[in-house]
C-alpha cells in the first residue's frame, strides 16, 4: 500500500499519462525529507520537457529511488502562456516505502517498436521535440538510401568531428571521435498519403547544443545532390 498522499501506482501512470496528452512540461525534483520546503527540493532527470512518454518519467522516477530510497520525490507540471510558465499541477510522486509502476516496456522493446539502434534508446536524452520534416528534404534522403542502400554516412561541413548518419528509421549525428556518440537523431518517421506532404517525427537532443547541429543538417540535405554553384 502507498503511503498517505501518495498515487496508487496505476494511479500515478493514468496521471502523467493525462499531464503528457495535455502537453505539460513536466519536472522532478526530490528532498531526504517528506515535509520538505520548496527550497529544499533539488532537480532530477533529463530536464524539463524532455519527457516523451509515460516510461521516460518512470524510469526517471526509478532511478531516483534507487539512489534517494528515504526521500521523496515531488513532480510539477508546468503549462506555457505567452512566453511565461506557470503550474498546472504539482504533487508527491512516491515517498519512503511507496510503491511505484513498472515499466511497460525496457530500452531494447522501445528500440524494436521505433526500430531504432538500442544504444541510442539508452542514452538519457536531453530534450525531445515533435517537428515536421519537409517532403522535399525527407524525399532526398529516401532516394539517396534507395540508390545506395542504408545507412549512409555523410560529413558534415565545417565540423571535422561530426557525422551524419542516415537511415530508413532514424536519422542521427554522431561525434566520430567519441566512439559515435550521438548527439542528435530524428526517429518516428510518421506514414504519409503523398510525397508532397511533410513527415512528422522526434527530434531527440542528447546534448544542450545539439540544437545548433539542426541547421547545418537541414543546409545539408537540402543541397544533396545539387551541382555546385
Amino acid at each position: 500500500m502507498p503511503p498517505p498522499g501518495d498515487p496508487a501506482p496505476e494511479a500515478l501512470r493514468e496521471r502523467l499519462r493525462g499531464l503528457l496528452q495535455r502537453g505539460l512540461l513536466l519536472t522532478l525534483e526530490y528532498s531526504g525529507s517528506a515535509g520538505a520546503r520548496d527550497s529544499e527540493w533539488i532537480a532530477w532527470g533529463v530536464g524539463m520537457g524532455a519527457y516523451a512518454d509515460v516510461d521516460s518519467v518512470l524510469a526517471d522516477l526509478h532511478r531516483c529511488r534507487e539512489c534517494c530510497p528515504d526521500g521523496s520525490v515531488r513532480i510539477t507540471a508546468l503549462r506555457r502562456e505567452a512566453g511565461n510558465r506557470h503550474i498546472a499541477d504539482s504533487f508527491i510522486a512516491c515517498g519512503p516505502g511507496s510503491d511505484l509502476p513498472p515499466l511497460e516496456r525496457d530500452a531494447e522493446a522501445s528500440a524494436a517498436k521505433e526500430r531504432l539502434p538500442v544504444r541510442l534508446a539508452r542514452l538519457p536524452v536531453f530534450r525531445i521535440q515533435q517537428i515536421q520534416v519537409p517532403a522535399a528534404r525527407f524525399n532526398r534522403v529516401r532516394l539517396l538510401l534507395r540508390r545506395r542502400g542504408a545507412p549512409q554516412r555523410l560529413a558534415l561541413p565545417g565540423l571535422r568531428r561530426m557525422a551524419l548518419v542516415l537511415d530508413d528509421h532514424y536519422w542521427m549525428v554522431v561525434d566520430g571521435e567519441m566512439n559515435d556518440l550521438p548527439i542528435a537523431a530524428w526517429t518516428g518517421f510518421s506514414a504519409r498519403s503523398s510525397l508532397h506532404e511533410p513527415v512528422h517525427c522526434r527530434l531527440r537532443q542528447y546534448h544542450a547544443q545539439a540544437g545548433l547541429l539542426v541547421e547545418s543538417v537541414a543546409a545539408l540535405l537540402d543541397t544533396m545532390g545539387q551541382p555546385p554553384g
